[in-house]
């Protein structure tokens, strides 16, 4: 759902300035494979986050504008579920556990564009858009409850921890293009945008406060979805009822693995391994749906 109280101006270039507050839903997966197996897959969710967002637009010709939009968390709960596949018998999971206790430490959006509107006779308005984006979480897990397999069993050990587990940040970079639409009606205006980059750039690093090592991961670059719709009903001169719809996808690519040890008691690093290229897997996606209420002033 989205809940929305948004604030616009309009004074000398600032052709639009937003405050808003954006709750999302939001997954990342984290993956350890052996060649072609999965060995791990970790999956932190953010359900229901409040985001608070700034925006404005700046007026740099009478056919452009430059765009800025920053989000940041101001809820932090969050769920983190662990699989991993280490019997070579079934392909079904032989350890879970399941981390409630998780928190959202950060959750940052900065997006930064130029629209150019295109000439055309047609009543919609079209724009070319060209862009950076640059998308950074991270979490931190705590407590949990395990079913995990011993040497001679399945799903046969049960048991429960307490304490900080596992660390985990995440960030996406990438320049990108996108084209938006606009069609204005009597009564209501229909927008859509879609922006589109093949050249993400992914980081992320997994810290296991109980087993004392540190993953480090560069990824090959992926490609970047982001597709948004709004409809804007006015029901004063300046309040309108808008519905919005946005979902970001990451697809996912692999990458290297450096996994570095620790001692516990000195946190001193007592060893690194590199593992080869493509152990490591990212991916990451969020959307969010509902009604806004728009003020301009």
């Amino acid at each position: 759902m989205l809940s929305v109280l948004i604030t616009s101006l309009c004074s000398n270039n600032f052709v639009n300035k937003e405050l808003s507050i954006t709750t999302i839903d939001s997954t990342s997966h984290e993956y350890v494979y052996n060649l072609s197996h999965k060995n791990s897959e970790l999956i932190w969710e953010a359900e229901n986050v409040r985001l608070l967002g700034l925006q404005f637009d700046y007026l740099i010709s009478k056919d452009s504008f430059f765009q800025f939009i920053y989000k940041q968390n101001i809820s932090n709960d969050a769920q983190m579920d662990d699989y991993d596949w280490l019997k070579d018998y079934t392909s079904d999971w032989s350890h879970w556990s399941t981390h409630p206790n998780t928190v959202l430490d950060n959750y940052t959006i900065l997006d930064l564009s130029v629209h150019y509107r295109l000439q055309s006779k047609s009543s919609v308005e079209q724009n070319f858009i060209v862009g950076y984006k640059d998308i950074a979480k991270s979490f931190r897990a705590y407590d949990g409850t395990f079913i995990y397999s011993t040497d001679n069993g399945f799903r046969d050990n049960p048991f429960t921890s307490k304490g900080l587990g596992i660390s985990y940040e995440e960030s996406f970079k990438s320049l990108y293009m996108g084209f938006s639409l606009k069609k204005e009606f009597t009564h209501f205006s229909i927008s859509g945008i879609f922006k589109y980059s093949p050249l993400v750039v992914a980081i992320n690093r997994d810290t296991h406060h109980k087993r004392y090592y540190v993953d480090t991961n560069e990824f090959d670059t992926t490609t970047m979805t982001d597709i948004g719709i709004k409809v804007e009903y006015p029901i004063k001169k300046n309040i309108s009822i808008v519905y919005k719809y946005q979902n970001l996808n990451y697809e996912e690519t692999r990458g290297i693995l450096t996994r570095s040890y620790y001692d516990g008691a000195t946190e001193k690093t007592a060893g690194t391994v590199t593992a080869y290229s493509g152990a490591a897997g990212i991916s990451n996606s969020y959307s969010s749906s509902g009604l806004a209420l728009v003020v301009k002033f």
